[in-house]
């Protein structure tokens, strides 16, 4: 059985195309959400309600990553940024600026911002959330280069270098994007708006 909107094949039986959230049901049957909706939908396509597609899915993933996992990085980070607030606030150690401490503390900062606002992107359905998200799995790994540069380049001499937890970083922050962008490209139907 193929989808008469997207053309790809889709399981027989199916009452919603995986692919592009088409409603496979004869329009005597259908129920648009309202009139507006209506009104905006091509001739001849199904308008499919949010939840309806939502079931057609498997969203643990999502869920885990919009209930614990983005949380949890801000938890770290903020950590972190409480370290390089207790380093600053008690002088910066032998071989590092204040403004070295200061740089990657305010890195840290906008990243923990940006993870609230990729949290907050997923969570209402965007469609740029998951995009924004792919990115932000690189984060962890441009911290820690920033942080380097930023520390080396404010104290004088090279105090830190990039090392293996770095290319550990890459190497997670890699195979992250690769599942991700398999995981939200089988679901772009669900970030719309």
């Amino acid at each position: 059985m193929f989808c008469p909107r997207c053309s790809r094949e889709i399981e027989d039986g199916s009452r919603f195309c995986n692919h592009c959230g088409y409603e496979i049901v004869p329009e005597a049957n259908s129920v648009r959400e309202s009139a507006s909706e209506e009104a905006a939908a091509p001739a001849g396509e199904e308008i499919v309600s949010h939840s309806a597609l939502e079931s057609q899915y498997d969203l643990k993933w999502y869920k885990f990553l919009i209930w614990f996992f983005i949380w949890f990085q801000a938890i770290i980070n903020v950590s972190s940024l409480f370290a390089y607030l207790a380093m600053l606030s008690s002088g910066a150690p032998a071989g590092f600026s204040r403004i070295g401490l200061i740089v990657p503390a305010a890195i840290t900062l906008l990243y923990i911002v940006y993870l609230i606002v990729v949290r907050q992107a997923l969570a209402r359905w965007k469609a740029v959330g998951p995009k924004l998200y792919l990115i932000s799995v690189f984060g962890p790994f441009l911290t820690g280069i920033l942080t380097v540069i930023a520390v080396n380049a404010f104290s004088g001499a090279p105090v830190l270098a990039i090392g293996s937890a770095d290319f550990s970083r890459l190497v997670v922050g890699v195979a992250l994007f690769i599942f991700n962008f398999i995981y939200f490209r089988n679901r772009a139907a669900l970030f719309t708006e």
